[in-house]
């Protein structure tokens, strides 16, 4: 939606998704902006090639994508195929270790960014995307791309519910990898003990961090 916002009406943005349900809301959410310039593919982004066969896109777009794939830089060298020379890639994943460093002087925090932590680790997921997601640019045969991190950190509402909600979200896979969450103590005052804790702390609450990166096609 973002994307469409930044082509405008004149442009086209296809989202690229596997997973019935999200694409169902995605639609919802498209249908309800009154978003006209937006459509979907249903299908592994390992596969889009087979799928969209027309003319070229200008730029490719991927946020928290790579990390779950098992070959980040084979999927990135597909890719490369739908877009024009001279076209752009970008991709933001997540960066781990800040969440964990900024919570470790918060009991509380620290459990469940812990736990996040672990969930994901455990799923498969690369946990290490500041250093492979450059690499994957390389193993794509594109440009060494530019790259930036950023750790959203504040005391704004979305920014101290993020750990919150990521973590009632994580809550049935933690169950499944049966990692320690009694510590934690219930979900229903959850939110309200971790604010709790920043405000007797002083201390602001912190995301995981994203690492992105961006390079133009030959």
């Amino acid at each position: 939606m973002l994307v469409a916002e930044v082509v405008g009406p004149a442009g086209e943005v296809v989202g690229v998704e596997r997973d019935a349900n999200t694409l169902t809301k995605a639609r919802s959410r498209v249908a309800e902006a009154q978003l006209r310039n937006v459509s979907f593919v249903a299908t592994d982004i390992s596969q889009v090639v087979n799928e969209v066969n027309n003319k070229p896109f200008d730029v490719i777009v991927g946020r928290l994508i790579l990390e779950y794939l098992p070959d980040p830089g084979a999927v990135l060298r597909s890719l490369t195929k739908l877009v024009r020379p001279g076209g752009i890639i970008v991709i933001q994943d997540c960066y781990w270790a800040p969440l964990l460093q900024l919570t470790a002087g918060l009991p509380l925090w620290k459990k469940c960014a812990t736990l996040i932590h672990q969930t994901f680790e455990r799923s498969g997921a690369h946990m290490d995307m500041e250093h492979r997601l450059y690499r994957a640019f390389l193993d794509a045969s594109l440009h060494a791309p530019e790259v930036m991190i950023e750790i959203p950190v504040g005391d704004s509402p979305e920014i101290k519910r993020w750990v919150y909600d990521l973590f009632c979200t994580l809550f049935p896979q933690m169950q499944e990898h049966n990692l320690p969450i009694a510590g934690v103590g219930e979900l229903e005052s959850l939110l309200s003990r971790l604010e709790a804790e920043l405000d007797r702390t002083r201390t602001f609450a912190a995301c995981p961090g994203l690492v992105g990166a961006w390079s133009h096609v030959a």
